[in-house]
């Protein structure tokens, strides 16, 4: 069994996890998205702004570690604290935001990094969690169950 330590870290940009489609944040969906991850094994990272979902901050910080951040004089700064702890773990995070990129200046990652280490996710119609992970993502765990889901068939025509 691959030990939680060895798995890779999942940051979860929590604003961007909260959202609904209603337009009203549910940060059910950051618990849930936290669950997941956490009951595979792997380390995670909540980032929020102190003052959200606290109705939820008790029950997420019971699977996950919570890193508030202060917005009020930047809304994008959960943002680069998520991306920050990504680069220094070496992890994946969890947005559906594809321009993450844009809060970094090139030098040290770069828009092609974001695009490998970016979960994306959906809930279906009954509140699942379904994770679209990069082409990257090395699932070192035996359980295949959930990643066929969102896994691309690839196939290439061989040459004789």
């Amino acid at each position: 069994m691959i030990e939680r330590s060895q798995l890779p870290c999942i940051v979860i940009d929590g604003r961007n996890a909260a959202r609904s489609k209603n337009g009203r944040p549910n940060w059910n969906h950051a618990l849930v998205i936290a669950t997941y991850f956490s009951e595979r094994q792997h380390p995670v990272f909540v980032v929020m702004p102190h003052w959200a979902g606290k109705e939820q901050q008790e029950n997420i910080n019971k699977i996950a570690k919570i890193q508030f951040v202060d917005i009020s004089d930047d809304n994008e700064h959960d943002d680069i604290i998520a991306l920050g702890i990504c680069i220094v773990k070496n992890g994946y995070y969890v947005s559906n935001d594809k321009n993450m990129y844009k809060h970094l200046d090139g030098k040290l990652v770069n828009r092609n990094w974001c695009a490998s280490r970016r979960i994306g996710f959906h809930f279906d119609e009954e509140e699942k969690f379904i994770p679209h992970y990069p082409d990257v993502w090395e699932y070192e765990n035996d359980n295949f169950d959930d990643i066929t889901i969102s896994l691309k068939i690839v196939t290439k025509e061989v040459i004789k």
